[in-house]
């Protein structure tokens, strides 16, 4: 890409670039596509999807059940449901104290994100598009028109078919590709008004390089063509309802091969690029990173027909703005696994067992019937109907018997049918990772020790693996999304949202109104280095809320002990507006809250004056027994009996009441005393 494009700015006018970065285009939109094709996830998920939007297809035959049981609408909602209850509890960690505000700003900043911008019903579109298609996207991207026009930035979902890559590589990351194309379908005249200077090359034309249909298969044959087609502009476009819009980013190395200064982005966010062995304005000579063009990497919107807009990647973090959320990932596929697309053939079985026991049913209901001709006319026949009640007819009967009930099927039938059905949903449920998830959500009671067995029945080992693949995801999410509060967030917006919690001391130096410190070069280039002081942490398996739950339990276990602080607690439960932590060690937390009366047990100063105490009574019994063994014998005080201490000595420690933790089970609660009282136990 960097030689292609250096030799087309030196040669070639803007109009014949533009065409040859088309095709190029063109070529790669088509080998990433090729390379999806080739995976089962693609082939399965146009079906998927519509067997989740339930059309299953129906039984054969007018008279033959229709019946569907569509469980894997079921099971998709209920695991996305599940992979998206998650804790925002974001945590951007910094080594440096001078900057240790910023980190709690930035933290806040993320949970008001969170909340305000839904991005938990917008999660689940993205795992329900990884349900059927094996991977769903999200792009984190800035979007003007959001928060009364006031601009925020927004997840925008997308389809696993609308995300073509470049030059991909079977790894964990999407950033290891060379670039991906987004594809979104808008109305033409929707296009002309985003790009007015571009309207006339858009020609009235409504193109695609995809399918009509969402749903169709498409070959690569007919969404790309050879090269040389390509590049002639004669083949691989399809005359389709709207026009797709396309934004292809792209790690792109090339360099100055000027020699002259080229300034690329626009306004603020505008950069000088050196030609490499030029001076630049502070005296040094530049480098071949300096006379790099695209530093952060470049993005291309394009149509079908031409290039709207060919910029710098405007992200400050340089990287991909593209998310890749896969629950079932395999490490030879670029999309992973399709859980839905897998479970179809059981669905199908579902369904025909549901009909097949419906028709045995009917059977039974509306018994069939045998008649004699000439008995019973045709016409009496017709209007029998063995279901209805009060049945009346007209026969002859010097010819016989005019009809008779024959039987249905054989009533072991249906145990067969309700066992299989049984086993088929059981099946569906196991295979697809919800076994356990649907009585766990209907519980509605405290976590008992019952409960506590159901929850770690639940987080079987494959649902600990797709919710530890959706924190890995959404680390990349809050990596993005730390950037972007620098860049998009100034000292106003941050006050909307948090008020005074929300000015940093950044804010008042020389370059005021944003968290970026002032210093040399431009606010992106200090900003590029300063973002990196910020480390997003989060502990394995820690963000669902189902995955947390044993943990719950466990430091509310060391709690009850005496062994961790309510500031802890509170933070483990979510409890809001619980306040900073008095101290950054759990013993001096405990000893601020024993101060504050919020756990049991005196605090250090009353501790030390028992200790003075004690050590004074020590001392009096001492000097007592010094005088009685100075008296004359037979003067001495009687010994108390039971070995107790004489009067005015320290008292005994006081029995404590009930039984101690047995530490038989897991802690749960239970309630005693007609449900008035609730305590934690450990014993079964």
């Amino acid at each position: 890409m960097a030689e292609f494009d250096n030799v087309l700015a030196r040669e070639l006018s803007a109009d014949e670039r533009d065409k040859q970065l088309l095709g190029w285009l063109r070529i790669k939109y088509g080998e990433g596509l090729a390379a999806l094709t080739r995976e089962r996830a693609w082939e399965q998920g146009p079906l998927a999807t519509s067997y989740v939007e339930g059309k299953q297809g129906a039984g054969k035959g007018k008279a033959l059940s229709k019946v569907v049981d569509n469980r894997l609408r079921k099971i998709a909602l209920e695991c996305a449901a599940l992979m998206t209850d998650v804790r925002p509890i974001w945590n951007y960690e910094t080594y440096a104290e001078e900057v240790k505000q910023q980190g709690d700003v930035l933290n806040k900043l993320a949970r008001a994100w969170w909340r305000n911008s839904r991005t938990d019903r917008k999660l689940v579109s993205i795992i329900l598009y990884a349900l059927c298609g094996g991977s769903g996207y999200g792009l984190l991207t800035y979007n003007a028109d959001l928060s009364s026009g006031r601009g925020d930035l927004d997840l925008v979902p997308f389809d696993p078919r609308n995300v073509i890559p470049i030059d991909p590589t079977f790894s964990d990351s999407i950033q290891d590709w060379r670039g991906v194309i987004l594809r979104q379908r808008f109305p033409l005249e929707t296009i002309k008004r985003m790009f007015p200077s571009k309207a006339g090359k858009l020609a009235g034309k409504e193109t695609t390089w995809g399918p009509a249909k969402p749903t169709e298969r498409a070959g690569t044959s007919s969404i790309i063509s050879p090269q040389w087609d390509v590049l002639e502009g004669r083949k691989g476009i399809q005359e389709v309802g709207g026009v797709d819009i396309m934004r292809a980013y792209i790690k792109d190395d090339s360099l100055n091969l000027t020699t002259e200064k080229i300034t690329l982005g626009e306004g603020e966010w505008a950069y000088d690029v050196y030609p490499m062995g030029q001076a630049k304005p502070n005296g040094e000579l530049a480098t071949k990173n300096d006379s790099r063009l695209y530093p952060r990497g470049r993005l291309i919107i394009f149509t079908p027909e031409c290039i709207l807009k060919d910029i710098p990647n405007p992200h400050w973090h340089g990287l991909f703005p593209v998310i890749k959320f896969t629950l079932d990932p395999l490490p030879w596929t670029i999309l992973g696994s399709s859980i839905i697309g897998d479970l179809i053939p059981l669905q199908d079985s579902l369904n025909e067992a549901l009909r097949g026991a419906d028709d045995g049913l009917a059977q039974w209901v509306r018994r069939s019937v045998a008649a004699d001709k000439r008995a019973m006319p045709k016409s009496a026949l017709d209007a029998l109907d063995t279901r209805a009640a009060g049945v009346k007819m007209h026969y002859n009967p010097a010819a016989g018997e005019p009809f008779k009930l024959l039987d249905g099927p054989n009533p072991q039938v249906f145990k067969i049918f309700q066992d299989l059905i049984e086993f088929l949903k059981a099946e569906m449920e196991d295979t697809g990772g919800t076994r356990g998830v649907t009585a766990l959500a209907q519980m509605g009671q405290m976590p008992s020790a019952d409960t506590m067995e159901r929850y770690m029945e639940a987080l079987s080992p494959i649902l600990r693996l797709r919710a530890r693949n959706i924190e890995l995801a959404l680390s990349d999410l809050a990596e993005m999304l730390k950037v972007g509060f620098f860049q998009w967030y100034n000292a106003p917006r941050r006050i909307e949202l948090l008020g005074k919690d929300g000015l940093t001391r950044e804010d008042f130096d020389y370059d005021p109104g944003t968290m970026v410190p002032e210093g040399n070069g431009s606010r992106m280039e200090r900003a590029m280095e300063h973002h990196k002081l910020f480390s997003f942490q989060v502990a394995p398996n820690s963000w669902l809320n189902v995955s947390h739950t044993t943990q719950k339990m466990f430091y509310l276990q060391l709690f009850r002990a005496q062994m961790l602080d309510p500031w802890t607690i509170w933070d483990q439960f979510d409890v809001p507006d619980a306040g900073p932590a008095p101290a950054e060690t759990v013993p001096e937390r405990i000893t601020a809250a024993r101060k504050l009366g919020l756990m049991p047990g005196p605090p250090p100063e009353l501790v030390q004056l028992q200790l003075a105490m004690q050590m004074a009574q020590l001392q009096m019994q001492l000097v007592q027994l010094q005088q009685m063994a100075a008296q004359p014998p037979g003067m001495a005080a009687p010994p108390q009996p039971g070995g107790a201490a004489p009067p005015g000595g320290p008292p005994g420690p006081k029995a404590q009441g009930g039984r101690p933790p047995s530490g038989q089970v897991a802690p749960h609660f239970e309630t005693r005393e007609n449900g008035t009282r609730p305590v934690v136990s450990e014993s079964p």
